[in-house]
């Protein structure tokens, strides 16, 4: 039972932080083929945006996991969490972008090099897995 009204609390939720992550990658694919001054306000708007968003879904589910509120109220009480504790709200989204940042710097690192190259550390020799990986 707690598992169901905590999963009927979470989706709301979660379809807000979606649309609110969907407004922010909007804004900034705009603002990037934009010039002068609407760039710098649409990049603007899309840090405020992009920040509501990860704080409201860096607080809200553990908020949900203990209390009994209307989504309302955990988007109120989220934005007033990262309010109020910014070095929480910022330790968590470090953390959040490391894996993501290794991963898009992995995934630039085989796209620019066209090969899949493994290093074998004992032997300090380079293994050629795969010649051309994307052609």
């Amino acid at each position: 039972k707690s598992f169901k009204s905590s999963f009927r609390s979470a989706v709301p939720v979660c379809l807000l932080v979606l649309l609110g992550v969907a407004i922010f990658g909007g804004d900034i694919w705009f603002a990037i083929n934009q010039e002068g001054t609407v760039k710098t306000v649409y990049f603007i708007v899309a840090a405020i945006i992009g920040a509501a968003a990860f704080s409201v879904a860096a607080w809200a589910y553990p908020l949900i996991a203990v209390y009994d509120n209307t989504t309302k109220e955990y988007l109120k009480n989220s934005l007033i969490l990262a309010g109020g504790m910014p070095l929480y709200t910022i330790t968590v989204w470090v953390i959040w972008a490391i894996p993501f940042g290794l991963l898009l710097l992995m995934n630039m690192d085989i796209l620019f090099s066209n090969k899949l190259v493994i290093k074998n550390i004992k032997n300090k020799k380079k293994i050629k897995v795969c010649e051309d990986y994307l052609s």
